[in-house]
């Protein structure tokens, strides 16, 4: 079983048992196999219940063609994404769905370096040879071995943050039940901080939410724990932990366009005149601080791929995206929510600032939050939206989607790149002015998706 949905646009997600199952891996295998012809693989995984069955056929698959595999056991993406550029193997697989439900799961794959295999010409050469009735050559058997990243990860991460300058600040953790509650401790256990635990624990389901800090009351409860403790400030982490949310010691969520320009200044008093990059959808105070801080903006499409391929080619210092993913070149341009935890850690270390005062500067612009609309033509309703709302416009850019420049407020409307989905995001200088915008937008787009674009 293996539906051609699966295939989206960074990687392969699916519900285990449903969309894809172990001959459907065992295909895909055959596939990267036949295409990048791979003498070692490395795979790690994440702690959803299916995860050790994908890796055993995965395994089983790949020794069996002749190809040998290293177990780098239950790591976070990001480490997937680091051991890619550091170990320069021939094609490096992590299993997870990220933040979906745990009955789902999928293959994220990268070539040395880094490079996402699912954006590139071959992730539709990968689709094309499932789907063909091409079979290929079994080989003399090879062998799996077990690989421990964490110290080389470890090594990269306090290159990047001085552990010498964190003070013992007290932090609540949200593990989202992922396996940053198997991987955080043991990279923070040199260091003076009090880690208050939440959800540490894999679980046979999400406990207590989804493990997606953008899905409204998603962070209440470490909210509610952060005023509680007196804590310097809370950190949520989705399943596979390459995204993190913070929470001021207020118990405020700090957008993640706001963590963006505060990291943005950090980097660019390290590195002056460095370009800083971030995705299309963050909010107006992101290339404020970065040219207030004396760097260059360079403003990306959303996706994980394509902010990594702008690191590579514009030398970028750092990139975030306004869904809480930050990118560093001293981790191979990883999205790594640990390090941006502690990153954060040595910025209010080194201020006389708390984390609410450090931020509020760059949390002045009321967002809405992503809005996601099923409709039938997502490229017919872009088009719509924009022909009624340029008119009067201040400024329009098309670098994704359909960005529209008011005096007081902007939106933003693009595609999805995996689902049958317009996904629409607004800022705007006041709550009011950004209620009065949401309400006429979504009506608009609601109206249309009735009047036969919708799902």
């Amino acid at each position: 079983m293996l539906l051609p949905g699966i295939f989206k646009t960074n990687d392969i997600r699916g519900v285990w048992g449903e969309d894809w199952d172990e001959k459907g891996a065992e295909r895909v295998v055959e596939a990267m196999a036949a295409i990048f012809k791979p003498k070692k693989v490395v795979v790690g995984r994440d702690l959803r219940p299916s995860s050790p069955k994908i890796f055993e056929v995965l395994s089983q698959k790949f020794t069996s063609l002749g190809v040998e595999v290293w177990d780098l056991g239950e790591i976070t993406t990001d480490i997937s994404y680091f051991i890619a550029g550091k170990w320069q193997q021939d094609l490096n697989i992590m299993i997870t769905a990220s933040h979906h439900p745990l009955k789902y799961n999928g293959l994220k794959c990268t070539l040395p370096g880094g490079t996402i295999v699912f954006d590139l010409e071959q992730g539709q050469k990968i689709k094309d040879f499932v789907f063909s009735k091409k079979e290929i050559s079994v080989f003399n058997g090879s062998k799996e071995l077990k690989k421990d990243p964490i110290p080389e990860y470890k090594e990269a991460i306090f290159s990047l943050v001085d552990k010498n300058e964190i003070k013992p600040l007290k932090i609540v953790v949200d593990a989202g039940n992922g396996v940053v509650g198997r991987v955080l401790p043991e990279i923070v256990k040199e260091l003076p901080l009090e880690i208050v635990k939440m959800n540490f624990e894999p679980e046979d389901d999400f406990v207590d939410h989804l493990a997606d800090p953008l899905i409204q009351g998603t962070l209440k409860e470490l909210e509610e724990e952060v005023i509680k403790r007196k804590a310097d400030f809370g950190a949520s982490f989705d399943h596979d932990g390459d995204r993190i949310a913070i929470v001021d010691d207020q118990g405020r969520i700090i957008s993640g366009s706001a963590m963006t320009a505060v990291f943005a200044e950090h980097f660019l008093a390290r590195n002056p005149g460095g370009s800083v990059g971030f995705n299309a959808i963050c909010g107006r105070v992101v290339p404020k601080a970065i040219k207030g801080a004396g760097g260059t903006p360079v403003r990306i499409k959303v996706g994980h791929a394509l902010i990594k391929q702008a690191m590579r080619e514009k030398k970028l210092i750092f990139a975030g995206e306004h869904s809480y993913h930050f990118y560093f070149p001293d981790l191979f341009n990883a999205d790594s929510g640990i390090a941006a935890l502690l990153v954060f850690a040595q910025i209010i270390s080194r201020s006389a600032k708390t984390a609410s005062e450090t931020c509020f500067l760059h949390d002045i612009y009321p967002q809405s939050g992503e809005f996601s609309f099923k409709v039938r033509d997502k490229d017919r309703v872009v088009k719509v939206v924009g022909q009624e709302f340029v008119k009067e416009a201040k400024s329009v850019d098309y670098l994704d989607g359909i960005s529209v420049w008011f005096e007081d407020w902007w939106f933003n409307l693009r595609s999805s790149g995996t689902e049958q989905l317009v996904r629409l995001n607004i800022e705007a200088d006041n709550e009011q002015v950004l209620k009065e915008k949401q309400a006429l937008l979504t009506g608009f787009i609601a109206d249309h998706q009735r009047n036969g674009y919708g799902g």
